[in-house]
């Protein structure tokens, strides 16, 4: 069977005015600058040139930008710190968000030249978003992948190295000891393979002792971090492996330290859902009261020596809202924003190079004054310089750096199967081999030519997944005049209505099971937009 790919496209028209600029001369390090403000533009730094962002929620999930039109003048005399110059205008895919697919549009009006110290300012901008829309699609395209719909069904809550074992996989399917475990392949949500490690497959053989370790990511959502992975075990060719690499003890050059990134969203209980989601926090401090503060605890840190850079992301709402941030009772900044309850605009600030404590460091948000003032704490980035340090849990790092040099890591964990992942590319990490071990370290060298993303841990440290179950898929196949959507906890119930219809009406029902439905239109993810799919 062929499956052909019809398309058409949608075009909505949009127009950019740009209002209200001003740019202001400053001293810096003894030498002269300028700095472009707008109150429509985010700014958030003195060497960037500030942008507008806008969102945009489309039914398709593939759009790009046509610019039909632009007007602009050219400033003269202008200094900036250093160029920034962009794409004028950009799409960017964030997701779904419920059942629509929602995109960010980022456009940068300023086109810096600083050669002859001249600023283009794009004053109004005339464009088009051309949405590509699927007319037809092969609802089972993942299924003919596989020689069969018999699938092992694994869901997962935390980035991080995972194993299946020869007991979780006996219980599902008891003549496992009869299968090859060459021809076991792992596919992700969007059933695309992704590498595993057999440990024991040399024999052809699946036997008590043997595992299946894998990387797997958190999947970000407003619900959940949970993620879904496929395993086939029935497979007409071999799968996909983690390839391995050598790294070697020759070095130039040693460092005992790294950075790592961390974005961190604070749980925030919501009532109306009897449960916690990612959302904003809001701030509200009534009239009458000068001051209040929120401290929030920054214990994820690993091991701190120094913060590099934070990033925290605002929503003003009400009020003229003065706002004092600090680090460990130090004041990094102020801030001023009006809220907009009708039109709200987030506010961003990012501040580099602060010390840390080894322990208990604690960012305090603190506004002052006599009215009214509300706003949202959306979340904030942080990246820091950390001392590598293993103990008892893994550790994620990163080294931007170029030539051979030498990584060195204080080992307090006493263990003695110690295992390094490269994961720049995550869907593609790689196993390093010949690492040094010993009682105090862990060591290894290679060469860098830029940034390189790590991860290390013990086979203590392999995670299980919260739940592995056996699925066949395509169960929804038929033609019904009326169908009851139920999760399996509600089936009997829904056997009952199913029977009562039937007996009033003349029409062809059926049930569909949530879980079901997840399955076959969204890879297992609990996306709500699969029920749309499959209706």
């Amino acid at each position: 069977m062929k499956i052909f790919f019809l398309l058409f496209f949608i075009f909505q028209r949009f127009t950019f005015e740009l209002k209200d600029i001003k740019i202001e001369r400053f001293i810096f390090d003894n030498k002269t600058y300028d700095f472009i403000y707008s109150p429509n533009l985010n700014y958030q730094y003195l060497p960037s040139l500030p942008n507008y962002e806008e969102f945009i929620f489309l039914d398709s999930d593939s759009a790009k930008i046509n610019i039909l039109n632009t007007s602009y003048e050219i400033k003269q005399d202008i200094f900036l710190k250093e160029e920034d110059n962009k794409k004028l205008i950009d799409i960017e895919y964030l997701g779904k968000r419920e059942n629509k697919n929602l995109f960010k549009i980022i456009i940068n009006p300023f086109e810096y030249n600083k050669d002859n110290k001249t600023l283009k300012i794009y004053k109004k901008i005339d464009y088009e978003i051309k949405e590509i829309k699927k007319l037809e699609k092969d609802t089972f395209r993942f299924l003919k992948e596989f020689p069969n719909k018999d699938l092992i069904k694994i869901e997962i809550c935390s980035t991080g190295v995972y194993e299946i074992t020869y007991k979780d996989l006996k219980n599902l399917i008891p003549t496992i000891d009869l299968l090859n475990p060459e021809y076991f392949s792992l596919y992700d949500a969007d059933f695309k393979e992704i590498p595993i490690i057999i440990l024991g497959e040399e024999d052809k053989k699946f036997d008590k002792e043997d595992k299946i370790i894998f990387l797997g990511k958190e999947h970000f959502s407003l619900y959940t971090l949970n993620n879904i992975y496929w395993l086939s075990l029935f497979n007409l060719n071999k799968g996909k492996r983690i390839k391995k690499y050598l790294v070697s003890q020759e070095k130039e050059r040693v460092i005992n330290f790294a950075c790592e990134s961390l974005k961190i969203e604070y749980d925030n209980l919501c009532p109306a859902r009897s449960g916690v989601l990612w959302v904003s926090e809001e701030i509200n401090k009534p009239t009458g009261v000068y001051k209040l503060r929120k401290e929030y605890k920054l214990s994820f840190l690993d091991n701190p020596i120094s913060l590099k850079k934070i990033f925290l992301r605002f929503w003003p709402k009400n009020g003229n809202i003065n706002l004092y941030i600090y680090l460990n009772d130090y004041l990094l900044d102020s801030l001023k924003f009006i809220g907009q309850p009708n039109y709200p605009r987030f506010e961003d600030f990012i501040k580099e190079k602060e010390i840390l404590l080894k322990k208990d460091n604690t960012l305090s948000l603190e506004v002052v004054g006599s009215g009214e003032m509300v706003f949202y704490f959306d979340f904030l980035e942080i990246e820091y310089k950390k001392e590598l340090i293993f103990e008892d849990k893994p550790i994620f790092f990163t080294i931007d750096t170029f030539g051979k040099v030498g990584v060195e890591i204080k080992n307090k964990s006493k263990e003695k199967e110690i295992l390094l992942f490269d994961i720049t590319e995550i869907e593609e990490p790689k196993l390093a081999e010949n690492l040094y071990i010993d009682s105090s370290l862990i060591s290894f060298a290679q060469y860098f030519f830029g940034k390189r993303k790590f991860y290390l841990l013990s086979k203590r440290n392999f995670k299980k997944a919260i739940k592995i179950e056996r699925k066949i898929l395509g169960k929804l196949e038929g033609e019904y005049d009326y169908i009851i959507i139920t999760p399996k906890e509600l089936y009997s119930s829904a056997l009952l209505l199913k029977s009562y219809r039937q007996k009033t009406t003349n029409l062809k029902i059926g049930i569909a099971l949530l879980e079901d439905i997840y399955d076959q239109y969204a890879g297992g993810l609990r996306e709500i937009s699969a029920i749309k799919e499959f209706l």
